[in-house]
This record gives structure tokens, C-alpha cells and sequence, in this order.
């Protein structure tokens, strides 16, 4: 991280992308780092990593653009100006559009590469809700973590499941808190509760305190929804 941060000095950049390629089996590990007190604290205001990916035969043809899509969600915080808003959300669009059209185009059939480009749509298709602070975003965000959850099994992968259901339950719990709506709040309670009983503060502290900071703010939204003290006092000691 520090060296990342010493680059983005130099080159008065915002995002730092490391990459390290684990030996023998060639898997590639991404981290993405993002200049700090560039934006408030977000859902991801640290070192985000980006999943294993297996360079196997053809993966080029998705990951650059699942790669371009996790960059620009982790920059979108720092879209503070009229111009950088206009620039990312051009951006973003284009990309979601690209990633639609390799999803539609049926050429990808394994299910972790499926996995990893619904997950890279939802990053993209949730950054512009945040930028354009429209609700239609975020439920289309949620769509496309729940296509994801099709194809994850929490037997088979089970960190990889709780983090899906994190940003459902996060996309959801916006969604219900912009719309008023006690029933996407309900999913996005049951959605982040299910994350939690894989993520622990021991063994995912990070993952962890994401989820429990969604979780707060989903129970705290319902709680004034439905007038419930008893729903506030849950969030109140979830946050804690």
C-alpha cells in the first residue's frame, strides 16, 4: 500500500491497480488502491482486492473489462466536479453497456466468469446510482448480484457468497431507504444477515464491518419506516 500511495504521488494520480502473480498455478491477484481523504468514508474506503482470477485460455475476453469496471468503482467517490461526474458517468455507462452485451452474447459459460461479470455489472450499475442519485440504478444493481447468487453456492464457495450477499443486501437496503419501501428493506436485513453467518470479526474483519455497517443502516431506515423502537435499538447496537 505504501508504495502504491508513493506512485499515485508522483503521477498526481487517484487509483493505483497492484497486481502479483502467485507461482506455480499463474493465478493473478488485483489490488486496488485509491488515494485517501479523496472522498468520505464509502463502503469501500480501503485497499479493495479484487477476486483470483484463472488466466485461462480466452479470459481476456472479460476481464478487461471487469477490470475497468472495479477501477471506476472505486474512483467514483472522487467525482466531486461537474466535469470528472460527466467524464465517470460516460465511462461507467459504457462499460456496463459492454458488459451487458458479453453477458447477452452467451460466449461466456463458466459459471465463476459469469460470476465475476454480474458482480462487475453491479459495481458499475451501483456507482451510477450513487453519481445520479437515481433508485432505478440500484435495483438493477440488485438484479445483477442476484443473477450472481444463482451461480454461487455457499457450500462450494462460501466467502465469495457472503461478500454477493453484502452488496445485495447494500444495494438493497439504498434502494428501500430512496424509495420508502419496508419490503426491499426486509430483503436487504435477510441478505446481510445471511453474509454474517460466514463473515466474522476474526476471520473477515474487513467483510465484517462492511456488512455491519449496511446492516445498521438498513435496520435504521426500517425503523423509522415503520415507527419501530424496537428496530432502531438493533441498529443502534449493531453500528456500536
Amino acid at each position: 500500500r505504501e508504495g502504491a500511495l508513493t506512485a499515485m504521488n508522483a503521477w498526481a494520480a487517484d487509483l493505483a491497480v497492484v497486481g502479483l502473480v502467485k507461482k506455480p498455478d499463474g493465478i493473478l491477484s488485483l489490488w486496488f488502491v485509491r488515494r485517501p481523504g479523496g472522498a468520505a468514508l464509502h463502503r469501500e474506503d480501503h485497499t479493495c482486492i479484487l477476486e483470483d482470477v484463472d488466466p485461462s485460455p480466452g479470459f481476456n475476453n472479460d476481464f478487461k473489462t471487469q477490470l475497468v469496471a472495479m477501477a471506476l468503482g472505486t474512483v467514483a467517490p472522487l467525482a466531486k466536479t461537474e466535469a470528472r461526474s460527466q467524464v465517470l458517468e460516460k465511462a461507467l455507462t459504457d462499460t456496463g453497456n459492454k458488459i451487458k452485451n458479453l453477458l447477452k452474447s452467451g460466449r461466456i459459460k463458466e459459471p465463476l466468469r459469469l460470476v465475476k461479470l454480474h458482480n462487475a455489472h453491479g459495481i458499475v450499475l451501483r456507482s451510477l446510482g450513487e453519481l445520479k442519485g437515481e433508485s432505478e440504478w440500484f435495483a438493477q444493481a440488485a438484479n445483477s448480484y442476484n443473477e450472481a447468487l444463482v451461480l454461487l453456492k455457499r457450500e462450494d464457495q462460501p466467502v465469495a457468497w457472503a461478500q454477493m450477499q453484502t452488496r445485495l443486501g447494500g444495494a438493497l437496503g439504498i434502494l428501500g431507504g430512496m424509495e420508502n419501501d419496508r419490503e426491499r428493506l426486509i430483503q436487504a436485513v435477510a441478505a446481510l444477515n445471511a453474509a454474517l453467518t460466514v463473515h466474522t470479526q476474526t476471520d473477515t474483519p474487513i467483510d465484517w464491518a462492511n456488512t455491519q455497517n449496511n446492516l445498521g443502516n438498513a435496520l435504521h431506515a426500517l425503523g423509522h419506516l415503520e415507527e419501530s423502537t424496537e428496530r432502531l435499538e438493533q441498529a443502534r447496537l449493531v453500528l456500536k
